[in-house]
């Protein structure tokens, strides 16, 4: 089917509209059968480092979910910035390391006494990349976390999906969250 979404999930994502240029998929990343390939894997799974895991199920995948020339592009923490890369660098090709800027935004570190008003965007590649030309910077406007604690800004997913994809380019976010 076009969407998925089980019975268990919440009310209001069971009831998202559906629509001809995106789906909805509710499953587990290790066992979900894409439809199709994808140009772009954009996403931004969860900081903590219970959650490094999750980096080496994203990266075996993502070989298996992008066409030939595509990349992954995720959004991750700095605290374990040095596994995260590690990790993804098993299995596919590093490709550039972008800037997320979320002025106005401070997210305080305490464990490393530092406040952080960026985030790094990884980029790895399966094959080689021949897609358009794009900046390394992209910026969220201000935060938006009234639906989902972690949840990213429109303003800032735009200007990644804008700067570096073409339309009609398929892309895949594993770690949907409130669907930024």
């Amino acid at each position: 089917g076009r969407r998925r979404c089980p019975r268990d999930v919440d009310t209001d994502q069971a009831h998202v509209p559906e629509d001809d240029k995106w789906h909805i998929y509710h499953d587990d990343i290790k066992t979900w059968n894409p439809p199709r390939k994808y140009d772009f894997i954009i996403t931004d799974p969860p900081y903590p480092k219970e959650f490094l895991p999750l980096y080496e199920t994203l990266s075996i995948r993502s070989r298996e979910f992008l066409m030939d020339g595509g990349l992954l592009i995720v959004m991750c923490g700095q605290s374990y910035l040095n596994e995260i890369f590690s990790i993804i660098s098993k299995h596919l090709d590093y490709y550039w390391t972008a800037a997320y800027l979320t002025p106005g935004q401070p997210t305080p570190l305490r464990q490393v006494n530092v406040n952080t008003t960026w985030k790094p965007i990884l980029i790895f590649r399966n094959g080689i990349y021949r897609g358009k030309i794009f900046g390394d910077v992209f910026k969220s406007d201000h935060n938006e976390k009234e639906h989902h604690k972690w949840g990213q800004s429109i303003s800032g997913m735009f200007d990644v999906v804008s700067k570096i994809c073409l339309p009609g380019q398929y892309i895949l976010d594993p770690f949907c969250g409130a669907g930024t």
